[in-house]
């Protein structure tokens, strides 16, 4: 499985990896000071569960039990281009329903210390910073999109990203999907279903994913996505300008509630609750943040 719902008067979250080998995992376990556990569910498998300086809880996992092939999610069409036209005596009619979920691909943590967060996954689970966007005047970064090192392997652009934010923990999950008429479609099934719409479809610009994002009915954000790019451990971090305008090239303005800046006496509150905390959100770098939003 890649996510277990379970019923809680808690907001909680919990990210899973996995390592290549037993040893791996007995080398994290021992320099975090903790045991290593046996599942007998049928997820089977080691792990360690250790909590990142957020709080957020990490399942490190090895050996988990495999399940059956699932089908293979390619494009429900081939596409013709000018010079290729693949698609002989055949028509494109994607189906309606939800799309066929392929993997999970990321997901994204709104934490009160950036810069110690971001050294916690780097030292700990030797994740790559492959971008930073950062505050016009501010030096420190407002987002850090982390990919898995797999050296000459390719990984995704990033499978955790974390931002400065004023909602902490769990801000959305991304799954993919194999092409664009699949996002399409199923944004036309969800919106049959009136389910809350949050933004898209655009493409954004770090990790060039063709996105759509949408809420389930008790507010978590989730995103279909395809066509992301793909790192090695030779490219080097970038560093971009964070507004309104540097998380997609094309598609629908972004929207307030993909921003999660809704105006109301809840956002005050964890606002005025911020500000007096010990945390990285100063009234200077918050007022800079929601000017650039």
């Amino acid at each position: 499985h890649v996510v277990i719902l379970q019923e809680s008067d808690d907001d909680f979250f919990t990210t899973g990896f996995t390592v290549n080998s037993y040893q791996q995992l007995e080398q994290l376990a021992e320099s975090m000071q903790t045991k290593i556990q046996r599942r007998n569910c049928p997820l089977g498998g080691y792990y360690i569960q250790i909590q990142d300086p957020e709080k957020n809880t990490v399942e490190v996992n090895y050996d988990l039990n495999k399940l059956s092939e699932l089908p293979h999610y390619q494009a429900s069409v081939e596409s013709n281009t000018p010079t290729q036209k693949p698609r002989l005596n055949d028509v494109v009619r994607p189906k309606f329903g939800p799309p066929p979920i392929a993997r999970l691909g990321h997901t994204v943590l709104g934490v009160s210390k950036i810069k110690e967060a971001i050294l916690w996954y780097q030292d700990t689970l030797g994740l790559i910073v492959s971008d930073f966007q950062m505050l016009e005047g501010q030096p420190l970064p407002t987002v850090g999109f982390l990919r898995c090192d797999q050296g000459s392997t390719p990984s995704d652009h990033h499978t955790l990203a974390i931002g400065s934010a004023i909602d902490l923990g769990h801000l959305h999950t991304a799954f993919e999907v194999a092409d664009i008429d699949l996002i399409a479609m199923g944004q036309k099934w969800l919106k049959n279903k009136k389910h809350t719409h949050s933004w898209g479809i655009g493409r954004h610009i770090l990790g060039s994913q063709i996105f759509d994002y949408w809420r389930d009915p008790w507010g978590f954000q989730f995103e279909h996505y395809c066509d992301g790019d793909m790192f090695d451990a030779s490219v080097t971090t970038g560093y971009g300008i964070f507004n309104s305008q540097s998380i997609h090239q094309w598609g629908p303005d972004v929207t307030t509630d993909m921003l999660g800046n809704k105006v109301g006496l809840s956002l005050l509150v964890r606002v005025i609750k911020l500000l007096f905390a010990k945390n990285d959100l100063t009234f200077k770098r918050l007022t800079t943040l929601i000017k650039s939003t």
